[in-house]
């Protein structure tokens, strides 16, 4: 017992010794685009998102339509085969799922892209938020400048 104590003193008094981090200095962001640039790049984004959500929702559903002839085909099977069922469920939930991540990562991607992040926060400035950009040339979450005055 006298060795466990003696090690935590030695390990409190090695971790009181060591160096407190500093603080560092905010540095001075500068927004990078135009009001007019990130309008042109909104557009841009909507148009691409268009497209691609076009593919997306023939796949989806067509997956999902394929799933029919599949649930009658284990339903009259469901005594031969009882696992299927449950593995049929686990699938349909997994596959579900995973279009809503690649949904969100699809989402995240674009807005990275087309630079439709606050240089500040970093949040998002879509839907909403690109409105409220747009309006006062701030972040609605942080209220600091998004827009620069002049074309880098």
């Amino acid at each position: 017992m006298y060795w466990t104590v003696g090690f935590q003193s030695c390990l409190m008094s090695e971790a009181l010794a060591l160096p407190r981090p500093t603080t560092v200095a905010r540095r001075s962001i500068v927004p990078h685009m135009t009001k007019q640039e990130f309008i042109t790049r909104q557009q841009a984004m909507t148009r691409a998102t268009n497209k691609r959500l076009g593919f997306w929702m023939v796949f989806f559903f067509a997956a999902l339509c394929g799933c029919i002839p599949l649930s009658s085909y284990i339903e009259r099977h469901e005594q031969d085969y009882r696992w299927i069922g449950t593995a049929f469920g686990i699938g349909l939930l997994t596959f579900l799922c995973a279009n809503l991540g690649l949904m969100a990562w699809y989402g995240l991607r674009q807005q990275r892209r087309y630079g439709h992040r606050c240089p500040h926060c970093n949040k998002s400035l879509v839907g909403f938020g690109a409105q409220i950009a747009i309006a006062t040339g701030n972040c609605g979450q942080c209220g600091e400048r998004v827009f620069s005055d002049q074309a880098a």
